[in-house]
């Protein structure tokens, strides 16, 4: 072979090398924006210029994909009356509060029971749908009472995923286990909707918080309802053969009140121990006592979401309260029976001190540098 020839083979072996690991590069990138925490515009409801009020006033009729605010957006407004009788409900976005609040829903019983109703919604025009998916779409509600589920979807309270004006799923009509309210504190909850899309799927992403009543008479309605900090997450589909583990440190210690060295890693796999990317898990710490304040990319608290990344790890920072002991911090998966526990210890210095000078004192050993189950 000549030095030219074999020069010339050099360089379309070092081109096609560049074109395989442009394309491989472009099929990661391509997968992992398939999954993970999705950008919501003003998921807050903080933007100024989404700021407004629409709907309200008793001579308005329907409207659908009204502008809210200077912007016009991202979030608009539908909303429905009935024509001298039942004014639309007023939805308004309040960028000081951080709220997105349906007020003003009646009913009337003439010859029949009827509702008026409404709903913010948005299209994600840069988030399609992919096949075989787990979509988590979740938003905080408030309407100054105590609710459960039951009274949510009675009174059509909730949050829906839509694709070009067709419902996918809602809240009102999940089956069991793909919705959940939690109580986050008074009157504040926290309502999160499961969809899984199926080998076929079309369109964008579409998100509607709604109160849409129908035929409820007035002493069952919720006439005002408040949503703030919404969220969207797209992973992979889990089951009771996902599987949990911790990866790297099992056991970790800090001092009272500071953040602990190491990062506490749940790994996420299947049956077969196939990473799983996008994975919502709960992280556990104990509620009262020594405990930890968890942090992941969702949110902080000592009760919180994390979200496994492409190689199915989900990480967790967690900072010592000022209680000194031990104590547990549990990552679990709804719908799997695996867990991930990871065994922690806040210390202090009276109590290296103590136990320096020649043991611990009885009455104090919940204060105790000996920990069943950490060391």
């Amino acid at each position: 072979m000549t030095e030219k020839y074999a020069s010339h083979v050099r360089k379309v072996d070092r081109g096609l090398m560049l074109g395989l690991l442009t394309a491989a590069f472009g099929m990661m990138t391509a997968t992992s924006a398939n999954a993970g925490l999705v950008t919501v515009p003003n998921s807050d409801f903080l933007q100024a210029g989404n700021a407004g009020t629409v709907g309200g006033g008793l001579v308005n009729p329907p409207a659908t994909n009204v502008p809210i605010g200077t912007s016009g957006g991202p979030w608009t407004g539908n909303y429905s009356g009935v024509l001298t009788i039942l004014a639309p409900p007023t939805l308004t976005i309040d960028s000081g509060a951080g709220t997105a609040t349906i007020s003003g829903i009646a009913g009337l019983s003439i010859a029949t029971i009827i509702n008026n109703g409404g709903y913010f919604n948005q299209t994600l025009s840069s988030t399609p749908y992919v096949a075989t998916k787990r979509y988590t779409v979740w938003t905080n509600i408030t309407s100054g009472e105590l609710l459960d589920l039951g009274l949510l979807t009675d009174t059509g309270v909730g949050v829906a995923l839509r694709s070009g004006g067709t419902t996918l799923a809602s809240s009102a009509m999940a089956g069991a286990g793909l919705v959940n309210l939690s109580l986050l504190g008074a009157d504040l909850y926290r309502l999160t909707l499961v969809y899984d899309t199926g080998a076929s799927v079309s369109g964008n992403v579409d998100i509607a918080l709604f109160d849409q009543p129908a035929g409820l008479l007035t002493a069952s309605l919720v006439p005002s309802v408040s949503f703030s900090k919404v969220g969207l997450n797209v992973g992979a589909i889990t089951d009771s053969t996902t599987q949990m583990q911790v990866s790297g440190l099992g056991s970790l210690s800090a001092e009272v009140n500071t953040p602990f060295a190491g990062t506490l890693k749940v790994l996420v796999t299947d049956a077969v121990g196939n990473p799983q990317e996008g994975v919502i898990i709960n992280a556990d710490a104990p509620a009262a006592g020594a405990s930890a304040v968890l942090t992941s990319s969702i949110e902080s608290g000592t009760s919180i979401r994390a979200v496994s990344g492409s190689d199915g790890i989900a990480e967790i920072n967690a900072t010592a309260n000022e209680i000194a002991g031990c104590y547990n911090v549990t990552a679990t998966l709804p719908g799997s029976p695996s867990k991930a526990v990871f065994h922690m210890r806040n210390w202090s210095v009276e109590q290296m001190a103590r136990f320096s000078a020649g043991g611990m004192i009885p009455y104090l050993f919940q204060d105790s540098i000996f920990c069943d189950g950490f060391e």
